[in-house]
């Protein structure tokens, strides 16, 4: 699939998963957008989220960490199931 032109993307989003000794794996799933709204930033973290094992995942919005919330923030996303 060809991917869509962004112009100027200001937030990007990745994730990544832990294996049975709670060692993060390689990061995957990444990709860069525009700020569209939270509601938008939160649905796309809930899918990736949709898996049953501990999962990491990381919001940069205008080249800062931030939490679900779109707060600042120093640690990334981590979902333990």
């Amino acid at each position: 699939m060809k991917k869509l032109p962004v112009d100027k993307p200001n937030y990007s989003i990745r994730r990544r998963f832990f294996d049975v000794n709670g060692d993060p794996l390689p990061w995957q799933d990444h990709g860069l957008g525009l700020f569209i709204d939270k509601k938008t930033i939160r649905k796309q973290v809930d899918l990736l989220n949709k898996r049953k094992t501990k999962t990491e995942i990381e919001i940069i919005l205008n080249k800062e960490r931030v939490d679900y919330d779109l707060y600042p923030t120093e640690d990334n996303l981590i979902y333990d199931k």
